[in-house]
């Protein structure tokens, strides 16, 4: 599988080095993303759209912005987006706006935090290395299908459970 971000303010260093993760329940190591893209909008320009899932871990702030038609141009006919959002009620913009695409709301909790430069003085993370991300050793995520089209619910779920 093939693994895309679209990243905000730290894009560069997670494109050239990727993320060091340390990890107390894991030990350490290194992910680099198949891709990586400051706009959702590159993403589809270089790699056609279409794709197999969208996952969106942005905050749900419907009074400021509309999380749905920001990853519009990534969701084809056939994929499943995940929400890794917080709130109630969030699924609704993505169920009107994708009304034939497999929804699946998720509960995240992963105790995890990106560690500033500073934090990590004499580390990579201060030459701009990898961005350094310390994982505490407690993760919890359930997903379940919010919404799937007519008749692809066992479809649907499998292939939620493959991720």
């Amino acid at each position: 599988m093939q693994v895309s971000l679209v990243c905000r303010s730290n894009y560069s260093r997670v494109r050239t080095s990727g993320y060091l993760i340390n990890s107390a329940q894991f030990g350490q190591g290194v992910y680099r993303p198949y891709r990586a893209y400051q706009t959702v909008d590159e993403a589809v320009d270089d790699q056609g759209g279409d794709f197999d899932y969208v996952i969106v871990a942005l905050k749900a702030l419907p009074n400021i912005y509309d999380s749905a038609q920001r990853v519009e141009r990534a969701v084809g006919p056939a994929t499943m987006v995940l929400l890794f959002q917080n709130g109630i009620g969030i699924e609704q913009p993505f169920v009107a706006r994708f009304p034939h695409n497999p929804l699946a709301s998720t509960v995240v909790f992963i105790s995890v935090k990106q560690v500033d430069d500073d934090e990590e003085s004499g580390t990579e993370a201060a030459s701009g290395g990898p961005v350094v991300l310390r994982h505490g050793g407690f993760s919890f995520l359930a997903a379940g299908l919010h919404h799937h089209p007519p008749g692809s619910g066992a479809h649907d779920t499998a292939r939620l459970r493959y991720l």
